[in-house]
């Protein structure tokens, strides 16, 4: 497929500012695709280049207190909470710092433009019953205790608040705890481990075990045994990869396998995945059907070859 022309990214970008997301890399990323961004950047050198082109960058300046007052009216007029954090979030960072230096405060100049500070959004107070419940819907889903960074961080401190560090969360909650970054590997638990793993049907493989955040194991395994195929040889585990091994650089395992766990349970299609991710609809279709990474895991669409 050829490169997107200027007037199609700029009409994009349009599309996407008048869907309340500013462009940004992520956001240009996440919506339109890896391949919609690398066409933004051969023609335009960056998305701020593109944003400009667009006619979406604010050329406000901010030189007086008149200006400042003008420019918070409009913001309000456009529907924008006027708090310091979210103003630099929507890219209005100049304005909060003509504010901090025209006057003694952000409320004193919201009171001189004759407006009111925006309440601060209220964040949702995670209840403990909840917090354990979702760490016991992960370990299920995993088939193993699952790590921190398996849950949000705010479900992760409440329970911390009330057990203590992440293994006594997971005795308090009857899961087995995981080895701690600090504890050394031995042959034995590297190979126990290997076959834990194994039984929950996480794909022992580099890619596969560190797609699941299981990095450390493999480190250990290719340190004690000297390549990760004798670990697991060792741990009485068979891997035969008859499938293709070819791997994109832009898209990581993890990554592939969200991919596929979206589009498994229908809440994405193929080509959508393919656009987002920038390859054409038949490599898209491979990754789904496992032909390329395997290692990534993931379920596979039903009806494809097993």
């Amino acid at each position: 497929m050829g490169r997107r022309s200027r007037s199609d990214i700029l009409d994009a970008i349009r599309s996407l500012e008048g869907r309340g997301l500013r462009a940004t890399n992520t956001v240009v990323e996440e919506e339109l695709g890896a391949g919609f961004l690398r066409d933004v950047r051969f023609r335009f050198g960056s998305v701020r280049a593109a944003r400009e082109a667009a006619g979406l960058v604010s050329k406000r300046s901010y030189r007086t207190r008149k200006d400042i007052r003008e420019g918070l009216v409009e913001l309000h007029e456009r529907g924008v909470r006027l708090v310091p954090k979210e103003l630099v979030a929507i890219g209005e960072a100049r304005i909060v710092s003509a504010i901090y230096r025209h006057y003694t405060s952000f409320p004193s100049a919201l009171r001189g433009a004759g407006l009111k500070q925006s309440t601060p959004r209220r964040r949702k107070v995670v209840s403990l019953d909840e917090a354990r419940g979702r760490v016991v819907e992960v370990a299920e889903e995993l088939g193993r205790s699952p790590a921190r960074g398996h849950v949000r961080e705010t479900i992760a401190r409440r329970l911390e608040e009330e057990y203590g560090e992440w293994n006594a969360v997971l005795e308090a909650l009857g899961l087995a705890p995981r080895l701690l970054p600090n504890q050394r590997w031995t042959k034995e638990s590297i190979v126990q481990r290997l076959r834990e793993l194994h039984r929950s049907g996480t794909p022992v493989t580099v890619l596969g075990l560190r797609a699941e955040g299981e990095s450390a194991v493999v480190s250990a395994a290719t340190r004690h045994f000297g390549t990760f195929s004798a670990a697991r040889r060792a741990a009485g585990i068979r891997y035969k990869n008859t499938e293709s091994t070819k791997t994109f650089g832009h898209i990581t395992p993890a990554q592939v396998r969200r991919a596929r766990e979206r589009y498994v349970a229908g809440k994405t299609t193929a080509r959508a995945l393919a656009s987002k991710f920038g390859v054409s609809a038949s490599v898209m279709g491979r990754l789904l059907r496992h032909k390329s990474m395997a290692d990534a895991g993931g379920p596979r669409p039903e009806g494809s070859d097993t």
